[in-house]
Parts: structure tokens; sequence; C-alpha cells
């Protein structure tokens, strides 16, 4: 094992894994997951650089609490302690941060680690999945929520989910309790149209497809980066295609494959978290459109709202909507918006409209 662990650096706005002595830092960014990973005398030094880079971008999401503005985040932080204890989860976190450092530096050496890190993995988890005891299961769940977010095959994507809605079934029924199962829809959720958090129009796909249709012309005017309008671009083709398809009485099976093409943002936004951290309201309208969207196929699929909680995405749009407008309000606004871009987050906050129209406005 090396004498140093990794830490994160940021360089071009890209947080890097790299060799580093920095105590300081590794005592005050670990510390909310409970195990520092130099303690993990256990792990192959490949192991801690590759699970270090993302968990570094979730530390820095609660650095500077922006943590609640991402459910990814949200559900990472949770599943890194998992981790700890799971090598299969360990496993399936390294393939996940693999695959996103392969995004980011357009390496192949990554994305062949990704492989060889989600074949662990998934050995892991069946040689895991007889195992009822409680602690296992979160471990299972864990696995596989991280496992579906890199499933390579919508088939694949959709037998993965399933898994994970019975491993939730399960755990209800038996009442095991866990801080990642809280995080996750509760099996006697009220149903949407009772739900008073939430104001859904009569035809959901049509009205999400309007919104994000009038953001995509409205960007034509003002300049934002390529990854952002390619991503808005990728959201919109997707709720125009799946309002064309005829799914919404069909079995779990295809509506879950149906949910395939949004089930990661990662790879669209490789620099989303990173530029997240530092207030950048441009990404966070891209996240509330794709919350506004999971919203859109709700009441269409209903097959999917197991895995990630309808409600907690409303109170995700509705934090993001209250964090653009403390920054347009703001005398000290963030470095990524010089003085010039003014303008452009009043035109942002106005476009937030769109996704705010989906929830109601009192306190959730």
């Amino acid at each position: 094992k090396a004498e140093t662990s990794p830490t994160c650096q940021e360089q071009n706005g890209v947080f890097d894994v790299q060799e580093a002595a920095d105590e300081a830092y590794l005592n005050v960014a670990y510390h909310p997951i409970q195990r520092q990973l130099d303690d993990r005398v256990d792990w192959l030094d490949r192991d801690s650089y590759v699970f270090n880079h993302l968990s570094c971008l979730i530390v820095d999401l609660q650095q500077s609490k922006r943590q609640q503005l991402v459910f990814g985040g949200l559900v990472l932080h949770e599943i890194f302690k998992i981790a700890m204890e799971k090598d299969f989860v360990r496993h399936a976190v390294c393939a996940l941060s693999a695959s996103h450092l392969s995004s980011l530096n357009k390496t192949t050496a990554m994305a062949h680690a990704s492989f060889e890190y989600r074949y662990l993995a998934i050995h892991g988890l069946r040689q895991n999945s007889t195992d009822t005891d409680a602690r296992n299961l979160v471990g299972v769940l864990a696995a596989s929520l991280v496992l579906s977010w890199q499933a390579p095959s919508s088939d694949e994507y959709s037998h993965t989910m399933q898994g994970v809605k019975t491993i939730l079934e399960f755990m209800d029924a038996n009442r095991y309790h866990s801080d990642l199962r809280s995080l996750l829809v509760s099996s006697d959720e009220l149903p949407l149209t009772d739900c008073a958090d939430l104001t859904l129009p009569d035809r959901p796909l049509v009205k999400a497809n309007e919104v994000l249709s009038t953001i995509l012309k409205r960007l034509q005017s003002f300049q934002v980066d390529a990854e952002f309008k390619r991503s808005m671009k990728e959201l919109s083709n997707y709720v125009s295609s799946l309002a064309m398809r005829q799914v919404a009485n069909t079995p779990a099976e295809y509506q879950l494959q149906a949910l395939y093409p949004i089930r990661n943002w990662m790879y669209w936004i490789p620099n989303a978290f990173q530029r997240l951290a530092q207030d950048d309201p441009v990404v966070m309208l891209f996240f509330a459109c794709y919350e506004m969207t999971h919203l859109a196929i709700a009441p269409v699929l209903p097959a999917t709202s197991t895995p990630l909680s309808i409600l907690k995405r409303a109170k995700i749009i509705e934090n993001l909507d209250r964090q653009i407008t403390d920054l347009e309000q703001s005398s000290h606004l963030p470095a990524s918006i010089h003085a010039g871009q003014s303008q452009t987050l009043s035109i942002l906050k106005a476009l937030m409209a769109g996704p705010r129209s989906w929830i109601s406005t009192h306190e959730m």
C-alpha cells in the first residue's frame, strides 16, 4: 500500500485524483463517511484511487451545502458508507467512478477498469443475493442501485430494478430499516393523484415537452455551454419519444425499459457535481428539468417510481428554485458568474418557472 492516500484537487474545473499528503483535508473530507480510506489496508491502491474520485465529488457537495440539490448525491453518500464494509458494493462504486473518470478524461484505461470492477460487483452480488440478513440486504440494495445506473442495456436495467423492487418489498415486510432505505420511496407513499405536494397536469408528457421546448428556444438567444444544451436536447427528445409510445399500461418490465435512456445523467454533464458545488445556475436549471422529467414520467409509468422517491424529486426542484433565487438576489455572486452574466442569471431564474410549476408553493 502507498504511504499516502489520494485526495481531491481541483484543476481546470475537474477534480482529479492525485497522490497527496494533505492529512488535514482528509480528516475533514472523510469524516461524514465515518471511515478514512487510509484505514482500509485491505484495499488495492487502484481501488482507493478510483473510489476516492467519486467520493471527493460528493464530499465537496456536502461542504458546499449543495448535496440537497441532487438526488444522486444523497444516495451515493449512503452507499459510500456501505461500501466501506461490503467489497461487492465497493466494486460497484469503483465501476461507476472509473466510468466517470473515463468520461472526464477520455481515457481507455479507466473504461477498461470500469468493466473489471463491474464484473467483480456482479459476481459478488450473486454470491450475496440469497443472504437475507438485514445488513447484507442493504449491501445488495446499494450495489444493485449503482449497477443499474451503469446497465449496458434496457433489459439489464429493467431486470436489475425489478430486483431492487423485490428487495425493498422484502425489507418493508420484515421491517428492516437503513438510512439508504429511508431515501427511497416507501411502499405506503400516497398515490400521485392524492399528493398535495405535486401539481400534475392532465397530459404530463406534453406539458413537460412544452417546458423543455421553451427552454431550448430561449437558450438560442444567449450563450451557454454545449454540454448543457446537448443534455436539455436529450431530455426533450426522450420526452417526445415517450409520448408517442404506448407503454402506460404495459408490465413493469417494459415500463422500466422505457426509463433506461435517462437512468444516469453523469454521462451527459460529467462535471455536473463540481459545477453544482460552485453554484453554477446553468446546472441547477438542468437538474430541475431532469427531476421534472421524472415527475412527468411517474403517472404514465407508475412502475418506475419505485427506486427513486417522487416526493423527494419534487423537493429537489423546490430547493433548486430557491437556490437560484438566492443567487439572483445576492450581492456576492459566485466566481462562476461574471458581472456581465447577471442578465443570464435572471433569464435562468425565469426559465425555472417551468419546472417550478410542477410543485405546490407551500412548504413540503
